[in-house]
């Protein structure tokens, strides 16, 4: 899943503006997938979510129902942000940032049904990645240290701790899931925009791959929402 949100975003832009034919777009994208994917799998064993016969918490909050919800979700709201971005703001960067792009007008006549595909599989890769390891997270002793909490009594260091620290265990993994996503978004899809597209100058590729880390920061906090306690 991290390896299609990181690699995805480039490739949409080759394929939506520089004239890739779909057909090259996904494999390429496909042999980036499977390259990382498969080597793990491999080697490491299968996550407790992903096994039916393992004793989870919250284990109802990942039945297919939900995660088709979570789903429909996190690919809502890469839609909302990535069409408004085409529309609003992109046309702009590429204009100025982008020399010799082939064509605009995917940007200009960008709509919700055109977007789609492209986002059904971002919102499901993102949601499969944040959504289940969060939502099966149980309480641990920590927990209890920050729902105890009293800010009258707590000494100084306490307090800088509660403030910088205090969360529970469950909203941590959301976090660190959520943080890990913007990050190898962020970082592959400039390096791939700056590093590989002729004319691509660093201001445009810092912009465009912004889109794509403000989109996941999105579908982080509505899924954060939905799965809280």
């Amino acid at each position: 899943m991290m390896d299609f949100l990181s690699h995805g975003p480039a490739m949409y832009l080759l394929f939506a503006f520089y004239n890739l034919s779909p057909r090259t777009a996904i494999a390429a994208l496909a042999v980036d997938v499977v390259s990382a994917s498969v080597p793990f799998s491999l080697l490491r064993p299968f996550s407790a979510v992903h096994k039916p016969s393992s004793k989870l918490p919250n284990r109802e909050l990942i039945g297919l129902p939900l995660q088709l919800l979570t789903a429909a979700l996190s690919t809502s709201i890469y839609t909302v942000v990535l069409v408004l971005s085409l529309r609003y703001l992109l046309p702009q960067i590429f204009v100025l940032h982008f020399n010799g792009l082939p064509n605009l007008e995917p940007a200009y006549a960008a709509s919700y049904a055109t977007v789609l595909p492209v986002t059904l599989l971002f919102g499901a890769a993102a949601s499969t990645f944040i959504f289940p390891p969060f939502a099966t997270t149980g309480k641990t002793k920590e927990d209890e240290r920050v729902t105890n909490f009293n800010p009258v009594e707590a000494s100084l260091g306490e307090t800088m701790w509660w403030n910088f620290l205090g969360y529970t265990t469950k909203a941590k993994v959301a976090i660190g899931r959520t943080a890990v996503t913007l990050l190898v978004t962020g970082v592959n899809t400039y390096l791939a925009c700056a590093m590989t597209i002729p004319g691509v100058e660093p201001a445009g590729a810092a912009a465009y791959a912004a889109v794509w880390v403000f989109a996941a920061l999105c579908t982080g906090l509505g899924l954060g929402l939905v799965g809280r306690d």
